[in-house]
């Protein structure tokens, strides 16, 4: 998104270590939940609607998390 003129919002989140499978699950579950929500806001902006470009960056971005989020919780089912 960079290169369309959108600097990126990095946001340093706490390293999540822990042992078990599914609490590791579920906090990336979290991560990709709340990327999805920001690229949405990002994508509502007024000055991101002037660059379609950019509408489309972010919408392949969301398709993509909400597959990975799909698949996160598929595994968190088969998860003991």
């Amino acid at each position: 998104m960079a290169e369309n003129g959108t600097p990126p919002r990095f946001n340093v989140q706490p390293l999540h270590l822990s042992s078990s499978l599914g609490a590791a699950l579920s906090k990336t579950l979290e991560d990709v939940e709340s990327s999805i929500k920001r690229h949405q806001a990002l994508k509502n902006e007024e000055e991101t609607q002037k660059h379609a470009g950019e509408i489309i960056n972010l919408e392949l971005s969301v398709d993509q998390e909400t597959y990975q989020a799909d698949k996160i919780n598929d595994w968190l089912k088969k998860t003991p």
